[in-house]
């Protein structure tokens, strides 16, 4: 990161712990009127990410547990980051309908947990 970029924008927000950091961090630059630039491929490597969920954990503690963990839980299209971090950074970004977005990834969880006990998923 350019100083000049750090100096208008300054550091990653401590309220993310994983990925989210990196969009709010490029979204608040692009907000400074900052260049943001994505370079093709990877440029480092980490631990892998969760295994995809193809079915809401059979108990809501677990899939919740799974949520508030570092990387979220994983389903085949999106990730469900914390509750706590969603929620800063859809204030941030998501102007005046910003509850609507903070709960809508979390409807899935919620569908699949209630189908799983009504005896209705595909386990």
């Amino acid at each position: 990161m350019p100083r000049s970029v750090v100096q208008k924008v300054g550091n990653l927000d401590p309220n993310f712990i994983h990925y989210l950091g990196d969009w709010d961090y490029g979204l608040r630059a692009r907000q400074k009127d900052c260049t943001v630039w994505i370079a093709p491929g990877h440029l480092g490597t980490c631990s892998l990410n969760p295994q995809v969920t193809k079915v809401a954990a059979s108990n809501l503690n677990e899939g919740l547990k799974k949520v508030n963990s570092p990387k979220g839980l994983a389903f085949s299209d999106v990730t469900l980051q914390s509750f706590d971090e969603w929620k800063v950074f859809t204030q941030r970004h998501g102007g005046i309908v910003w509850p609507i977005f903070w709960i809508l990834p979390y409807r899935r969880l919620i569908m699949l947990y209630l189908l799983n006990k009504l005896g209705l998923s595909h386990q």
